[in-house]
């Protein structure tokens, strides 16, 4: 009799839920759905790129907002906004030092169509980009502009619709090293008068063609200002010799260098003029491998 008391109110409590429609609040859609371009929040984009001879392919995305994927295909179109590349330089490259970002010639690049479509069933979509970067200048800011200009459903998000792509280009040797080595000092019949030791320098490779980077001399500050005196180029030959030139203006006399792709390490021996001295740099640098790389 007590379970009977028990199992009496379970029962009736089964027959009132069975009786009812249930409707999960998760079923509906929680939020306006808008169209918009991934990476919009931030008002710039930037997609890697590797020099080459060949069409580099990328993409920027499409998307639509909300809590339940899209139940039918969206057409979204799709045009060039310049203009907005000046409001960002306006905005974020103020000062005279500055370098600004130009419009990327369309002879370096082809966007087979403006218009992309949003499958049903997902949220978003790609827009393929082809680049050509043979022949694009390392240190110029190059931009694709981007602007949603319809949307055959739903309305287009009025602050995450206009997009600036820009470009890191590299290489197979581009990217981090430390260098370890020493410095020394020669006299005028080239012997050595002194010695210092160079440890753990971080050096930045900066890809300038498909097969030559760029770095900073020892330890000065790798900025702008110092590209063109202190800027040494290594070039990488197809049996893994290495060519070393100035970038511009650092006085080198003379330099050898090899590469070795297994460890990722260049040796390097270097001579150079510097405050009426003689100098011969020697040592490595090795390559770092970045966070989540290899």
């Amino acid at each position: 009799m007590k379970n009977n008391k028990i199992l009496y109110p379970i029962f009736l409590l089964s027959i009132i839920l069975g009786s009812c429609n249930y409707e999960n609040p998760l079923d509906t859609e929680q939020y306006e759905k808008t169209v918009y371009l991934i990476g919009a929040s931030d008002n710039l984009l930037t997609k890697t790129l590797s020099y080459s001879s060949e069409h580099q392919n990328t993409f920027i995305s499409v998307g639509v907002s909300g809590s339940l994927l899209i139940d039918n295909d969206i057409t979204v179109g799709l045009s060039s906004h310049n203009s907005v590349i000046d409001w960002y330089n306006t905005k974020f490259k103020y000062l005279p030092t500055d370098l600004k970002y130009q419009a990327l010639d369309a002879d370096f690049y082809n966007i087979p169509s403006y218009n992309v479509t949003l499958e049903a069933g997902n949220a978003y979509a790609k827009l393929p980009i082809e680049v050509t970067t043979e022949g694009l200048h390392c240190d110029s800011l190059y931009a694709l502009t981007f602007k949603i200009d319809s949307s055959s459903d739903y309305m287009v998000n009025k602050t995450d619709s206009a997009l600036i792509v820009t470009f890191n280009l590299v290489n197979a040797y581009s990217g981090n090293y430390i260098f370890n080595g020493v410095r020394q000092q020669l006299d005028e019949s080239g012997n050595v008068t002194g010695l210092t030791s160079i440890s753990n320098t971080l050096r930045t490779f900066k890809a300038t063609d498909e097969n030559s980077v760029r770095f900073y001399h020892e330890q000065q500050a790798e900025t702008v200002a110092n590209i063109k005196n202190y800027g040494i180029v290594l070039n990488v030959s197809a049996n893994n010799n290495v060519t070393v030139t100035a970038w511009e203006d650092f006085d080198l006399v003379e330099g050898t260098c090899t590469y070795n792709p297994s460890s990722k390490v260049f040796d390097i021996s270097y001579t150079y003029h510097l405050g009426g001295n003689t100098y011969r740099m020697e040592g490595a640098f090795t390559y770092q491998v970045e966070e989540g790389g290899e």
